[in-house]
């Protein structure tokens, strides 16, 4: 380990006048950081970077990567894939991007709690212990005990935090996810920073130099570049959050945020400002003081334009993405629900057709290629903008098959299912109903689909991949909205969750090849 990395800095500027904490969270900030810049210690281990070479398959990673670079150019992009419009993605962001996506859907697991095989059920948890001596010795913080309902066994699972552990587990919530992954960045030399949001939750920014700025990811997720995830999609109310690389620590909590009057009112009794301003920039001093200064002209530069991206503009609302919208995927739904970041109607979009058109038909189509939903004409972009309501359901893009479909959350448990309803305005002149939806299942995947009636419900099950014919008269005369609800269930082994394939088309057909038709005609 270097000795450059002081596990001591922290300690010893809290003695500092100007830096020593005044109250639990000022002093939970200390702590938190401290234990942050500590994890760098072990990302430089020489054991933990052999190891992380040997389980990471670079050969395969370093081929996908120079096929999508030249299909990219082959596409006559000339290498421009971007980041939300930015520069050119370069050869080593794609590596990065494959092994973010490797990482989420080949490597490591989510741990929610035990399972006991004898009974086949999922353990509650029934207590917590500190680590013992080997727990300790792989910097488990504590270990929860969970003990089976039915025949009592006892399943313990140390909170690990060493990444060289981490790498025989591969399992654990968001910061064991954080730990290994951030281990496995450090070794490939991308440039990284620990992000904490001082509630219950971690995730990563890197530096990417051809981007010029530094890039929200989270490992857990299998995200990149969607800041306002949190906020927005999993309704978190965020107070705090600083992030910790090697040479700084900076609070960067405006990115994660469009209400920026919210924070700083939630902030009120906790840090003082110019206590966590003055001991960020006492830390990063600190870190920085064996740094030549070269190195130190680079980082001023990068936390100069940093603090200007960063700078709130009264009246100039961030544009939020469509994959900002998402709840949180990782953990089972039960569990993301009692958080309150699973939203069971995070779209709440009701399909209205142009009343008042001379044409004797209303269309609603969804081009899964292109993610888009047409309503007589009219665009929404992302699969979820044009829905009532979805849980369970993720968009699936197959780069080496170059095929694209909705299905469940990825290493979601089979027993959960994946709903997604879109709710038509249908108080206008029509007799006729046309619905084709295309799917594909495997093995024991499922697929239902089923219209229903609002306010005198009448419940009519569709057929899918062929054209379900219906007529008015088969409603009840008191219909004001149709509500279509599609439901992906079954499945078996590791990969069920993908069994049950909704809209799935070739990323090469044609523009026009519609997964979903809706017609309605006079």
């Amino acid at each position: 380990m270097s000795s450059f990395y002081n596990v001591n800095i922290i300690e010893e500027i809290t003695k500092h006048r100007k830096t020593k904490p005044s109250n639990q969270h000022e002093l939970l900030m200390v702590h938190t950081l401290s234990s942050d810049q500590k994890m760098f210690n072990f990302y430089k281990n020489s054991d933990l970077v052999a190891k992380i070479k040997q389980v990471v398959p670079i050969t395969e990673l370093s081929n996908k990567c120079t096929q999508r670079m030249l299909s990219m150019q082959s596409a006559n992009t000339n290498c421009s894939e971007t980041i939300d419009n930015q520069k050119p993605l370069e050869s080593r962001d794609v590596f990065f991007l494959l092994l973010l996506e490797w990482f989420k859907t080949e490597f490591f697991t989510w741990f929610d709690s035990g399972y006991c095989t004898s009974c086949e059920i999922p353990m509650k948890l029934s207590s917590r212990r500190p680590a013992d001596g080997e727990e300790a010795s792989w910097l488990a913080s504590n270990v929860e005990v969970y003990t089976c309902s039915k025949c009592q066994a006892i399943e313990n699972f140390p909170r690990y935090n060493h990444p060289i552990k981490l790498l025989e587990t591969r399992k654990g919530r968001c910061g064991e996810w954080r730990n290994c992954f951030s281990a496995i960045c450090v070794t490939f030399n991308y440039t990284i920073r620990l992000v904490t949001d001082f509630q219950d939750h971690v995730w990563n920014e890197i530096y990417l130099d051809s981007q010029k700025r530094w890039i929200h990811f989270d490992c857990c997720e299998n995200v990149f570049d969607t800041p306002l995830m949190y906020e927005v999609g999993w309704g978190k109310k965020l107070i705090y959050c600083i992030a910790s690389s090697q040479y700084e620590c900076q609070d960067v909590t405006m990115r994660y945020t469009r209400d920026h009057l919210s924070v700083l009112d939630r902030r009120q009794g906790r840090c003082r400002p110019d206590w966590l301003n003055y001991y960020l920039l006492h830390i990063s001093s600190k870190l920085q003081r064996k740094c030549d200064e070269s190195l130190k002209l680079k980082l001023l530069n990068r936390r100069f334009a940093e603090l200007s991206s960063l700078i709130v503009i009264p009246g100039m609302e961030k544009k939020l993405k469509e994959n900002e919208k998402q709840s949180r995927t990782s953990g089972s739904i039960a569990w993301r629900v009692a958080r309150g970041e699973c939203s069971t109607n995070q779209s709440s979009h009701v399909i209205r057709f142009n009343k008042h058109t001379n044409d004797d038909s209303h269309r609603f189509t969804y081009q899964s290629v292109l993610d888009i939903y047409l309503t007589d004409g009219d665009k929404l972009s992302g699969w979820s903008s044009a829905t009532f309501s979805c849980e369970n359901i993720y968009k699936k893009v197959e780069r080496d098959w170059k095929m694209t479909y909705l299905c469940r959350r990825e290493n979601s448990n089979c027993l959960e299912k994946g709903f997604l309803t879109y709710k038509f305005d249908v108080r206008f002149d029509w007799t006729f109903l046309m619905v084709k939806i295309d799917s594909k299942t495997y093995e024991t995947g499922q697929i239902s689909a089923r219209l229903t009636s609002e306010p005198k419900s009448v419940d009519i099950p569709l057929k899918l991949d062929e054209i379900n014919s219906l007529n008015r008269s088969d409603f009840t005369k008191e219909i004001d909205y149709l509500l279509m609800t599609i439901t992906l269930s079954g499945g078996s082994g590791d990969i069920g969750w993908q069994q049950a394939q909704l809209f799935r088309k070739s990323t090469l057909g044609t523009q026009d090849d519609y997964s979903l038709d809706v017609i309605f005609t006079k």
